[in-house]
């Protein structure tokens, strides 16, 4: 009756070995699926390419797996609701997945086939010319907001405010405006080729014809096959054909945002909203949380240093102090800790990296905190139920926090995170209203867990819209906690990615087939319409990755179009559609 997101699990070598992969089935879908037993991170991969086979459909694996000594197969529903889900038939295969010379010279898939495939540059060029006509679905004003509904009065800038129980971002126009963006619009896909040149079957001609479009990174050449398939089909002048089809392209599919990580002349135009992003990359004192993650040591006078050179220099950069730039973003899924976790070490993750950060301002604030409120060791561990000989002992590292830890030690850990926290806040804030920046403070995009209730109280304070990347179907189900709060909240990154069509991989939320996806996206918009503060909500992203995948390994395609510039009409079609029911509801709402 619903959808059911399935997990697979093959556990080996007495549970040291756990290789994972997940799929997300609609509603009375059937399918194949094919769980690939190695890992294809040693290829630079997220994910293998299409098996010659391609009646299955194949899910990304993650983990290690010990084939010697594999002790079971584990098959899990990952949702908190019940869902009755039949397995019919399963069983060890063998796929030929290619590994050499897998991509042609589009960067498509060598030897697969589906509807939408290029196979020459004349029919890329041949549809030129065969574009949208720009024109949002629902009744538009200047600004891309609904007209014909309740207007505020007009303003300088976008606003947010409260009209009863809701929450609206409203134009300078006077008029509510729901946030529907794209994040990355442009030409960004860019994919290593040393050390794995014998993926692709036509390097060497596309190094001699398109050598502008090779540069390195990290040590490494590459190239970006959507650019190049861009200038095939446009010619010399693609990027400024580019400046103007996009967000035409976008207007007619019912986007009405420019997001984050897109073309900065897309940030700097004026005649489409944008929002704007980016994080603090100057050298400052961090603190280690956990898996190669650092959170700003917002204690040390170097943070505020740094995040003012790194403010200051990217809004001069870019030109975004007009009436179409919504706000701006600082950072990007920042480990704040996860709040909904009974582990001590991982809901108050923050607290314990400066607890393990000896010399660290945030190790001597947190010790300092503690000496003023206990004033002895003694008492701080009778509090704690600790046995520190010292404060020094304290401040030395090496800690693991009990679960869950007596009430004490918990209220003084969440203390501290809610200083740590106005801290951080407060300083972005500002620092960017000292650059003269106008528009809104959407604060630091939190991932789907990592938050906990004493740092949104601290976002809150000093933002103005709370952000949130969330890869999941149905908000209201995983985060019901965001959709009851009393404060603007934007979804500022979802999505749904398929690997049918010559895309390869599954993304955070992998449906099966463009039908499904299709669905998935039907279904988050209904869920959105039930959310009182929800004032925007941003896909990721704009084109497919490569097949052979970016220099992080992402190749997992979740694009609104192909990396030969190949738009899925059909998706397209659907979030036209959703926008339009969106928008007749905000225009109707008292």
């Amino acid at each position: 009756a619903r959808p059911a997101q399935i997990e697979m699990n093959v556990s080996s070598n007495n549970g040291q070995g756990w290789l994972t992969s997940m799929v997300v089935l609609g509603p009375n879908e059937v399918a194949d699926v094919t769980m690939p037993l190695y890992e294809s991170e040693q290829y630079g991969l997220r994910a293998l390419p299409t098996p010659t086979d391609t009646t299955a459909n194949q899910t990304r694996s993650l983990g290690t797996i010990f084939p010697s000594d594999v002790r079971g197969l584990y098959l899990y529903s990952k949702d908190t609701a019940a869902a009755d889900v039949t397995y019919e038939y399963i069983a060890i295969t063998n796929h030929n997945v290619p590994m050499t010379g897998f991509v042609d010279t589009f960067g498509q898939q060598r030897l697969v086939d589906w509807t939408g495939k290029i196979s020459s540059v004349s029919e890329m060029q041949a549809k030129v010319g065969q574009e949208p006509d720009g024109v949002y679905p629902y009744s538009a004003d200047e600004y891309g907001a609904v007209t014909g509904g309740k207007n505020y009065g007009p303003s300088d800038r976008f606003r947010v405010q409260k009209d009863g129980e809701n929450w609206y971002l409203i134009a300078p126009s006077g008029n509510r405006f729901f946030s529907i963006g794209v994040n990355e619009v442009g030409a960004h896909a860019w994919t290593p080729t040393t050390g794995r040149e014998a993926m692709f079957t036509d390097l060497a001609n596309l190094k001699t014809q398109f050598p502008t479009h090779f540069t390195t990174r990290e040590g490494k050449l590459g190239f970006m096959p959507y650019a190049i398939n861009l200038e095939r089909k446009y010619g010399s002048t693609w990027r400024t054909q580019a400046y103007d089809i996009f967000p035409k392209r976008m207007r007619s599919w019912g986007f009405n945002t420019v997001g984050v990580s897109s073309w900065d002349a897309l940030m700097s135009q004026q005649n489409m909203p944008s929002t704007f992003g980016f994080n603090l990359w100057s050298p400052h004192p961090k603190l280690y949380v956990s898996g190669g993650r650092y959170m700003s040591d917002v204690f040390d006078p170097a943070f505020a240093v740094a995040a003012k050179a790194d403010i200051t220099r990217r809004l001069s950069e870019v030109s975004v102090n007009h009436s179409q730039s919504i706000g701006v973003f600082v950072d990007n899924e920042l480990p704040w800790g996860v709040g909904t976790s009974t582990d001590s070490n991982k809901r108050y993750a923050l607290a314990k990296a400066a607890l393990n950060a000896p010399g660290s301002a945030s190790n001597k604030k947190l010790v300092a905190l503690m000496k003023l409120k206990y004033g002895t060791i003694e008492a701080f561990n009778a509090a704690w139920q600790t046995n520190f000989a010292s404060w020094t002992a304290l401040g030395a590292g090496s800690i693991s926090l009990p679960s869950p830890g007596t009430a004490e030690m918990q209220q003084d850990l969440k203390s501290f995170v809610r200083k740590f926290a106005n801290l951080y806040f407060q300083t972005i804030e500002r620092l960017v209203t000292e650059t003269g920046y106008k528009g809104l403070y959407l604060g630091c995009r939190f991932t789907r867990l990592e938050y906990t209730p004493e740092v949104l109280a601290a976002a809150k304070t000093y933002a103005d819209i709370l952000s949130f990347n969330i890869y999941t179907g149905f908000p209201s189900r995983t985060n019901p906690d965001l959709k009851n709060l009393d404060f603007p909240v934007l979804i500022s990154e979802f999505c749904f990615g398929a690997n049918d069509r010559g895309r390869v991989g599954m993304p955070l939320y992998p449906t099966v087939s463009e039908n499904s996806r299709i669905d998935a996206y039907r279904r988050f918009f209904a869920d959105a319409k039930g959310w009182k503060n929800l004032v925007g909500a941003h896909w990721y992203r704009w084109e497919d990755f490569p097949s052979t995948a970016k220099l992080d390994h992402d190749n997992m395609q979740e694009g609104l179009l192909s990396i030969t510039d190949m738009f899925y009409s059909e998706f397209v079609a659907q979030t036209r559609k959703s926008t339009a029911d969106y928008m007749n509801m905000l225009k109707q709402a008292p």
